[in-house]
């Protein structure tokens, strides 16, 4: 549970244009701050600083030190925060042939609130495509090479594969889970043969 510290409100200080009054009050304050902190036993990791009418309040938000780069997160249950850079990036690879299905990915660690995807299909059309799910609001740019180049927006999916004439391999995500995502892939007539290389980027 978070802690609260209360200090003094000096509203005539903070209001008063005579900057050493201000300068005494806000010293006060850190004196006090300092000797409050020094009588906790535990080594809360960092504070936010909030006011209100009556009092500044000072609430501890952990008791596990965060490392460099990483930022304040809710935990999954709500109940405490903690810390975590808040991203995380992985490859992996798909049949451009396969058949219909719904595969979920693991190890991300957490679950994430928007995922992007840049992809290249690996036939001889090198097609590409980049795409994003932001929690069930999507959208892909690709080429298409049939004949001749050219460029579809899709906001049915977030990977899309097409290696000739709506033959086509497109996957979307159906859920955003607890240490990943599940895409739903459906492959449209007969595909050519090679493998999708994905690169995706998860946001928490």
């Amino acid at each position: 549970m978070a802690e609260i510290i209360q200090l003094p409100y000096d509203k005539k200080a903070i209001l008063s244009n005579d900057k050493n009054e201000l300068a005494k009050y806000l010293f006060s304050l850190v004196a006090q701050l300092k000797k409050e902190l020094k009588t906790k036993t535990d080594n809360e990791a960092d504070s936010v600083i909030t006011g209100t009418h009556d009092f500044t309040s000072i609430i501890k938000l952990g008791s596990v030190a965060g490392t460099a780069n990483q930022k304040i997160f809710m935990n999954a249950l709500a109940t405490a925060a903690e810390w975590d850079t808040g991203s995380f990036t992985n490859t992996f690879t798909r049949a451009i042939a396969g058949a219909n299905a719904s595969v979920s990915y693991t190890g991300v660690g957490f679950k994430p609130s928007i995922v992007f995807f840049l992809m290249s299909d690996g036939t001889a059309s090198t097609n590409f495509s980049a795409g994003f799910d932001l929690s069930g609001s999507r959208g892909v740019l690709a080429t298409i090479n049939d004949a001749g180049l050219t460029i579809t927006l899709n906001l049915y999916s977030v990977i899309y594969a097409e290696t000739w004439n709506t033959k086509l391999q497109t996957g979307l995500i159906t859920s955003m889970d607890a240490d990943g995502f599940t895409m739903s892939w459906v492959r449209t007539g007969l595909t050519a043969v090679g493998a999708m290389s994905i690169l995706y980027l998860a946001i928490r």
